[in-house]
């Protein structure tokens, strides 16, 4: 229900859309994703803008929003010249030690390596924020294009063959977040005797 409903919110037009829903409403997302947030601004109700062009090559296609885990290694290599392995590394410790508030306690020396390299402080401040901020468990770009891919071709399925595609999911359970009793009812709803 929750991404029926932020289907319909961020009104999904493509894949992209569809990757971007299943990265902030999976289990386990949702803290790290701002969902509303990114809603607003992808249908224009909220602005946003980026204060240098890293910033817009890194988080435009997700406007403005670090969605997609791979987006803080990024920030990390680009503002701070972290290697690619520190950064996955560093990432994962934020998650990890979400508890201890691990972000707050690399915080000096991620703001020192973006001054370092010469951006100013408010961007080291918003890219720190950016990093810290993605504490969640959070999916590649990947892993959610891969996800929206298979929930598209389902929702084709579901309403072009709903006898097929119901007999499908009954075939195959136990599975999935739905017992068999919840999706007869709802193949019954959808006019499959």
């Amino acid at each position: 229900p929750a991404m029926r409903q932020a289907h319909q919110r961020l009104r999904t037009e493509n894949l992209h859309d569809a990757s971007l829903v299943q990265a902030g409403i999976r289990p386990g997302v949702g803290g790290a994703v701002k969902i509303n947030e990114l809603i607003a601004r992808r249908r224009g109700l909220k602005p946003y803008s980026f204060d240098c062009p890293e910033l817009e090559a890194i988080l435009g296609h997700s406007y403005g929003i670090v969605v997609f885990q791979e987006q803080v290694d990024q920030l990390l290599q680009t503002f701070c010249d972290f290697g690619s392995g520190e950064a996955e590394e560093i990432r994962d410790l934020i998650h990890k030690r979400r508890r201890e508030d691990y972000g707050q306690i690399i915080r000096e020396e991620i703001i020192t390596r973006i001054r370092r390299l010469g951006y100013s402080e408010s961007v080291a401040e918003q890219v720190f924020g950016l990093i810290s901020g993605f504490k969640g468990y959070g999916f590649a770009q990947g892993h959610a294009l891969a996800f929206a891919e298979i929930s598209l071709r389902s929702v084709h399925c579901q309403q072009n063959y709903p006898a097929e595609y119901f007999a499908a999911l009954l075939s195959a359970q136990p599975a999935g977040y739905y017992g068999p009793h919840t999706l007869a009812n709802e193949a019954r709803a959808r006019g499959v005797a």
